[in-house]
């Protein structure tokens, strides 16, 4: 077997699995493994919880020193590349140095998209949530802090708030959308979720933008385009991410929203891979090329990018949409399309707002195309594979929005049509 230099540039979940799946194939070749981060690998979902002090830093980690050495992983923290000459195969790191590779994967990621203001006054009160130095900024940073501002309502957006009203912040939640979660959830479910979450105190200003921040008396001074005017001692900015293409600019790596790929995880450049928040990949339903920004797809991505490299070949089928997180004490599931599409596509509904719950199956052609669940979700997985495996579900159709489908018996009844 050819012995392989492997540069892996990312430690979180395409890298993790690249590279496990990188040894399991091949037990000679080096692996190399940069993270600008200091600490081992994490996940970043579970980051709210550090901020509202229910974990501790330890708990966060979801690998130690022994898998690194296990799998004979050369694992460099604080080691940021800072660009790729892809003619000499080599990395160049941030200390003016270079690394040669002989197969390269650039899971390098996503990061939270920045206000499109001057905020040199106040830059040192606004903080975003991505990554462990995020965490342990808005930690230090709250605890003097009364009034919390967020900017936009996304998922991550939701969860940071609702750790920072857990440590008994007064929490405003600003977007420009006309509902939160809008880009998972419909506007029915989001009402629901926002009913709940106003129990807490959270207070939300739907339609704005924001148009000025200015220091005064030690505060930020927020004035919102439709004239609201309140102070807040913080400012998180939860309005989506962008991937970190910086890496791959003024490259032949042909990119898009990300990281262009085929099937094997390969850019444009043969011996390349990316996988992770940063790839554009096929997308399952429609065949195009699409951004998945979940754990899940990032996992799989990896995985068939590991192999690729690694010499076996493997195509991904393709991705979809797909979130199952908590939202302020309700978990809530989002897979793909949350509206129907056409007159051709079927909305099942089932509504309970007493329990708060919330369901809504889109189907097409007897194929689910998208569901948004709320409280009842514990299914999900089980839609999922319905939806992903292109499933004729003709005769649950009457129980698959209530929930009430026998799964078990079922599947193993195979009662599902091709």
């Amino acid at each position: 077997m050819s012995t392989f230099r492997h540069v892996i540039i990312g430690n979180s979940a395409a890298g993790l699995n690249a590279a496990r799946t990188i040894r399991e194939i091949d037990q000679t070749s080096k692996i190399v493994m940069l993270t600008a981060e200091d600490c081992p690998a994490y996940s970043p979902v579970v980051l709210p919880y550090l901020v509202s002090g229910k974990i501790r830093e330890p708990q966060m980690y979801i690998t130690d020193r022994a898998f690194y050495d296990r799998h004979q992983i050369d694992l460099r923290l604080g080691t940021t590349a800072e660009g790729i000459d892809t003619g000499q195969q080599q990395v160049n790191l941030q200390d003016g140095t270079r690394l040669a590779y002989d197969r390269l994967l650039i899971a390098t990621g996503a990061s939270a998209r920045k206000p499109a203001m001057d905020t040199e006054t106040v830059k040192k009160k606004i903080f975003s949530l991505r990554s462990m130095a995020d965490a342990r900024a808005i930690v230090k940073a709250s605890e003097g802090a009364a009034k919390v501002l967020m900017i936009g309502a996304g998922l991550v957006g939701l969860e940071t708030g609702h750790a920072l009203e857990k440590k008994g912040k007064k929490v405003t939640i600003l977007a420009k959308s006309d509902h939160l979660l809008s880009q998972n959830s419909d506007a029915q479910c989001a009402r629901m979720i926002r009913d709940k979450i106003a129990t807490k105190g959270v207070r939300f200003l739907f339609g704005r933008d924001v148009a000025e921040l200015s220091r005064t008396n030690g505060r930020i001074r927020v004035k919102t385009d439709q004239q609201d005017e309140f102070f807040v001692d913080l400012i998180v900015v939860g309005k989506g991410v962008d991937p970190n293409l910086k890496l791959v600019k003024d490259t032949e790596i042909s990119t898009d929203q990300g990281i262009k790929v085929n099937l094997a995880m390969q850019t444009s450049v043969p011996g390349i891979y990316a996988a992770g928040d940063v790839a554009q990949a096929r997308h399952l339903l429609s065949g195009k090329s699409a951004m998945f920004g979940n754990w899940p797809s990032a996992c799989i991505e990896g995985k068939i990018a590991g192999c690729n490299m690694a010499g076996k070949k493997y195509n991904l089928a393709g991705e979809v949409a797909y979130n199952v997180l908590p939202v302020f004490d309700c978990t809530a599931a989002f897979l793909e399309r949350r509206d129907a599409g056409d007159d051709q596509t079927q909305v099942l509904t089932y509504i309970n707002k007493r329990k708060s719950i919330y369901r809504k199956i889109l189907v097409k052609n007897n194929r689910i195309v998208g569901a948004v669940m709320l409280g009842a979700y514990q299914d999900a997985g089980v839609v999922l594979y319905l939806l992903k495996k292109r499933k004729n579900i003709a005769r649950i159709r009457d129980t698959l929005a209530s929930g009430r489908a026998l799964w078990g018996s079922m599947m193993s009844n195979r009662r599902f049509g091709g």
